[in-house]
């Protein structure tokens, strides 16, 4: 058996929701919508990981990236920008993608 699975990552800010008296967990936010757009993506990007330029600016110290062409998605006017993460970058490496 075979399983295959596919990730997004994005940074941003997103609200935690409890519903009723039965505790519910959900999140909710612009970051959870754009995030879930971004995984679908993934299949049409040929790549496991992707992940947006909010999440790149943070570890690009220390991870390899590579950027990939900007998408479009549901709910965004604007291309996203998105990187497919590479390696784990050695310590005092310098900063950037792989390209």
């Amino acid at each position: 058996m075979c399983v295959t699975l596919n990730c997004s990552v994005l940074t941003g800010i997103a609200a935690h929701y409890l519903a009723g008296r039965r505790v519910q967990h959900t999140v909710i936010g612009d970051a959870v919508n754009v995030a879930s757009r971004l995984q679908t993506a993934t299949k049409e990007l040929g790549r496991p990981i992707v992940i947006a330029q909010s999440t790149f600016e943070r570890i690009q110290s220390a991870i390899d990236c590579e950027p990939l062409e900007a998408i479009h998605v549901k709910g965004k006017q604007a291309a996203l920008a998105v990187y497919a993460p590479i390696a784990l970058r050695a310590a005092g490496a310098g900063t950037g993608t792989s390209r």
